[in-house]
């Protein structure tokens, strides 16, 4: 499912998230991130996933750091990730990008996700098939990708 996707996966550097590596299923497109870009961790799916998969206290010296612009929004979605297993950018970098990103299990700091180009914004929704099906094939990656011997 995901190999016609671009797939990004990044880590927390500071109170941002770099961007470390990606597949690219088709042509990338401006606003997406390439590896060794940096975004304020608070603004992105793969930043609040990856501060979802840090114990509560650690997020949340992090969340404080953040741009002030940031805090609040992360103030209520990293719990929210945490709790549903993912986390969403419902375009707030770009207004047609809506990002799904999943923490990664182990690797505390780390999201693998998926930015989406959605060509009727105002009909996206978090429960749409399209992406349970993205979340559950990222899942799926974590889940080799932890598991696979070294």
């Amino acid at each position: 499912m995901l190999s016609r996707n671009i797939v990004q996966l990044a880590c927390l550097d500071g109170v941002g998230v770099r961007y470390v590596d990606e597949h690219l299923g088709r042509e990338p497109f401006a606003s997406t991130a390439r590896p060794g870009h940096v975004r304020p961790a608070g603004s992105t799916a793969m930043g609040l996933a990856a501060l979802s998969g840090l114990d509560p206290d650690a997020a949340s010296a992090v969340v404080v750091a953040l741009p002030a612009a940031d805090v609040e929004h992360a103030t209520a979605a990293v719990p929210e990730a945490r709790q549903r297993g993912y986390a969403i950018d419902p375009g707030r970098v770009h207004p047609s990008v809506f990002g799904v990103a999943v923490p990664v299990t182990g690797y505390p700091g780390f999201a693998l996700g998926v930015p989406l180009v959605e060509v009727l914004p105002h009909a996206w929704r978090a429960e749409a098939r399209r992406y349970q099906e993205v979340v559950a094939a990222l899942r799926a990656a974590v889940s080799v990708v932890t598991t696979a011997p070294v």
